[in-house]
């Protein structure tokens, strides 16, 4: 993705929206168009903490911790396919729901014509196989450096990352 690239889509897009950002995905298969989902606010800021891959026996056991356990075709598990086909294990994953609330829309790094190489410089930082421009009409000051959350946020743009890639973290 250029600078040149990005310029052409802001100028194309600026007047059916007014924010737009970058974010970088894992295995979600994003299209040009499709709706982001919204984001989750990490209580101790990494969401490593709270994911356990547990045996299919122990699900009651964790949910009376007050965990939430996702099975196979569900978000969480689909999002860590590679680690569970990595692995062979025939795991579910259980979610803290206590350690996170949703956000009113999807994070990323906020994006404009004036802040183009800004926002290509910080989006290094995070890790993805696909680079999302995504844009709305309703946006929100994030938490991170450079961060915005943009409600209904729609794919304006993807892109397959393929070198430099790192795999999500092993939870």
């Amino acid at each position: 993705m250029t600078f040149a690239k990005l310029t052409k889509l802001l100028q194309k897009h600026k007047t059916d929206y007014p924010f737009f950002a970058l974010r970088k995905t894992w295995a979600e298969q994003l299209q040009r168009g499709d709706t982001l989902g919204p984001s989750r606010r990490w209580w101790d800021g990494e969401p490593v903490y709270v994911h356990k891959w547990i045996k299919p026996e122990e699900t009651q056991q964790y949910e009376k911790q007050g965990y939430i356990v996702y099975h196979d075709r569900d978000e969480w598990c689909y999002h860590n396919l590679s680690y569970m086909l990595e692995h062979d294990f025939d795991l579910v994953i259980a979610v803290n729901k206590n350690a996170y609330t949703m956000e009113a829309g999807t994070c990323g790094i906020e994006v404009t014509l004036d802040t183009i190489e800004q926002a290509l410089t910080l989006i290094t930082k995070y890790n993805g196989d696909q680079l999302v421009l995504m844009a709305g009409v309703s946006g929100e000051k994030g938490y991170d450096k450079g961060e915005i959350i943009i409600a209904d946020a729609k794919a304006i743009a993807v892109w397959k990352i393929t070198k430099g890639a790192k795999p999500p973290p092993q939870y």
